[in-house]
């Protein structure tokens, strides 16, 4: 009889044992999988391509799933090799993103390359050959920079802030170039408000990297004003941000539901002037900052429902 007991004890120890490395094994993939969409940039790519969905919605433009694919790879691919270039700085600045990268880096530039490729095969399929003349400029743009226009960092003050900010405000106008639409006034100040949207988002970004920044003589608003001055003109900038939309409304050329944006400021501020809410630097980059454009489809889902 106890050596049946022992027997039926061995059995529940081994299952309990199984099940424990199960839940260890889900966790860890889990993990794995969430790694890779924060610090691979897939969260940046697809909080960007749903922002630029929101914006054609104000737009009036049915965009098609060909579009979002193309703006979710591009900026995907030129995230992949703006994280090859810099690994030596995230090593110092952004660890967690270094060593989720580290386990593909060698085949970075192949992955880049695929990506950038299907993109160019779709808007050729699918846009006007001038959407992909202008689709390589901007690819072309975001490349030059890393490589050529980088060292002017170090004599135009945010000159860093305004290159990294450029070629996502202009995939506005790809939009209606990829669509054939004309570029109108309504086009021009929803460019104009996403631009300083981005703007804000990689200048507060470039707070983690003011020492790295500085050991390459890199003049970005943190560096030149410090950590608390840039926060103040960056909460300037973000209350300035909503104007075009608002004239856009008062002008009658954008529709009254897009001041449903206007939430981008109060979120913007969370991680201007609560930081200390975040214990870990990781979740108030790689998370919070990065995943702000996420939340613009349920803002303004909302406000075409309200209002």
């Amino acid at each position: 009889m106890l050596l049946i007991y022992i027997k039926n004890v061995k059995i529940y120890i081994m299952t309990v044992k199984v099940s424990y490395d199960n839940k260890l094994s889900f966790k860890r993939v889990t993990r794995e999988i969430w790694d890779e969409f924060v610090y691979g940039s897939h969260l940046v790519a697809l909080g960007d391509a749903l922002a630029l969905y929101v914006l054609s919605l104000i737009l009036n433009m049915n965009i098609t799933i060909s579009f979002f694919i193309v703006v979710y790879l591009s900026i995907l691919a030129i995230n992949f090799f703006n994280r090859y270039k810099d690994i030596d700085q995230d090593n110092l600045t952004n660890t967690e993103r270094s060593t989720s990268v580290s386990k593909y880096f060698k085949f970075m530039p192949y992955i880049m390359g695929f990506l950038f490729l299907v993109s160019v095969v779709i808007t050729a399929l699918y846009a006007p050959f001038n959407a992909l003349v202008f689709m390589l400029f901007l690819f072309g743009l975001g490349i030059f920079y890393s490589i050529y226009l980088k060292s002017v960092t170090r004599k135009v003050i945010g000159f860093k802030n305004f290159m990294t900010a450029l070629p996502y405000a202009l995939l506005v106008i790809f939009l209606s170039l990829f669509y054939n639409a004309s570029i109108e006034l309504s086009t021009i100040l929803i460019t104009t408000f996403y631009f300083i949207r981005i703007f804000i988002n990689t200048t507060f970004f470039d707070i983690k990297d003011i020492k790295s920044d500085k050991l390459e003589g890199l003049r970005t608003f943190p560096v030149v004003f410090g950590e608390n001055k840039t926060r103040i003109i960056l909460a300037y900038l973000n209350i300035f941000s909503i104007i075009p939309i608002i004239l856009g409304i008062y002008w009658k050329i954008l529709p009254f539901y897009s001041i449903a944006l206007i939430v981008t400021v109060f979120y913007s501020f969370i991680y201007l002037e609560k930081r200390k809410w975040f214990k870990k630097q990781t979740t108030l980059y790689n998370v919070v900052v990065d995943g702000e454009f996420i939340f613009w489809l349920p803002y303004i889902l909302v406000g075409k429902t309200l209002l």
